[in-house]
């Protein structure tokens, strides 16, 4: 069971977002399953985009996300690793960012499994003949299926480095920043 966020110390807070990242991985109806990732293209320019999120590990601090290989958000975190999460609960007033680096899982040990774990349909969604947001005519265009295998397959884990967690209240707002590469933890003003 969550904590009251108004009132939750700091450690309590930080389990508050873990258990959220959880329930996210466990419910499509939770307001964590769905979350901004953003990464900066190749070209240098910010983008952000809706992903959902597929898993979570708390000891290791890393949330996972499935792929297309051939994205935007692929090839820039080749690029460049580090991304930007965004969470939100809006019931729970709840916002949380962190900063993560990514590593880029391809028919590898550890995507492979999940790959072939997928539904057909799921595994469908890696295997369209053309590259996502390459431009067609026609809706149907992207039913064609040719290539389905894991090699368009790509698994994204991101290790969080860096957590910020504002709760806004009636009572008064609460930030807490953690950083665990530097391994602090504290409130800051909202």
């Amino acid at each position: 069971m969550t904590p009251d966020l108004a009132t939750a110390s700091l450690d309590e807070l930080e389990t508050a977002v873990f258990d959220l990242l959880a329930r996210g991985v466990a419910d499509v109806k939770s307001p964590f399953n769905w979350f901004t990732l953003a990464t900066v293209s190749p070209h240098g320019i910010p983008e952000a985009r809706t992903v959902v999120l597929r898993g979570v590990d708390r000891s290791a601090r890393t949330i996972e996300l499935h792929s297309d290989t051939r994205t935007g958000k692929v090839a820039a975190l080749r690029d460049n690793p580090n991304a930007a999460l965004h969470f939100l609960d809006p019931k729970k007033r709840l916002q949380v960012r962190a900063r993560a680096t990514a590593r880029i899982h391809i028919a590898d040990d550890t995507a492979t499994p999940v790959f072939n774990a997928l539904s057909d349909r799921k595994k469908a969604d890696y295997g369209q003949s053309l590259p996502p947001q390459t431009p067609i005519r026609d809706p149907e265009e992207t039913t064609t299926l040719d290539l389905i295998t894991a090699h368009t397959f790509a698994l994204i884990t991101c290790r969080i480095e860096h957590l910020d967690i504002l709760h806004l209240a009636r009572e008064g707002h609460r930030r807490a920043r953690i950083d665990y590469s530097e391994g602090t933890r504290t409130w800051c003003v909202p």
